[in-house]
């Protein structure tokens, strides 16, 4: 009989994986942030320019206050879309991540969900805040986690983890 938690969920030590799972630990993980970083930044270019050009050609004051607001509220939304969708689809990673070989599961191996995503996203602000502690964890435990995983119980890992006996996860 495998042991649930209080939502019916198979705890972690009832999943067993085809081959050892490894963590990521800090150097790669700020390779892919980096990577990441890179990437949005290229992919808000574009709308930002288009917002950009429209202020320009209807003669918007530029100096407005709520103007300034909404481009850091589109900023913000886009950043968390980047990295919540791809992270919580197939890929189990953002861009950066992929490219580099990593995933993120929950520590109970299973993939993330959007909702933990963007908690994930969300968590990244406490972990950046008193002097970016909470990344720099990362290189302090057997598993990797910096505070962002430790609140939302997520893992990075080497590969995509194939759990071995999935009919016992389910019984």
């Amino acid at each position: 009989m495998v042991s649930l938690d209080n939502s019916g969920t198979p705890l972690a030590a009832a999943v067993t994986y085809d081959d050892e799972v490894r963590y990521a630990g800090f150097w790669i993980r700020l390779a892919a942030y980096i990577l990441d970083t890179i990437l949005a930044n290229i992919l808000l270019l574009v709308p930002l320019t288009i917002i950009g050009v429209v202020i320009v050609s209807k003669g918007i004051p530029t100096d407005d206050a709520k103007l300034g607001l909404a481009i850091d509220i589109l900023v913000l939304a886009g950043t968390a879309v980047y990295y919540m969708i791809p992270m919580a689809s197939g890929w189990q990673a953002t861009p950066g991540k992929k490219l580099l070989g990593l995933h993120v599961i929950r520590t109970d191996g299973r993939k993330i969900g959007l909702g933990l995503a963007l908690g994930r996203y969300l968590a990244y602000i406490l972990s950046s805040l008193i002097f970016l502690i909470g990344f720099l964890m990362i290189g302090w435990n057997r598993e990797k986690k910096g505070f962002h995983d430790m609140i939302c119980g997520t893992r990075v890992v080497y590969g995509k983890p194939r759990p071995r006996n999935l009919s016992s996860v389910f019984e």
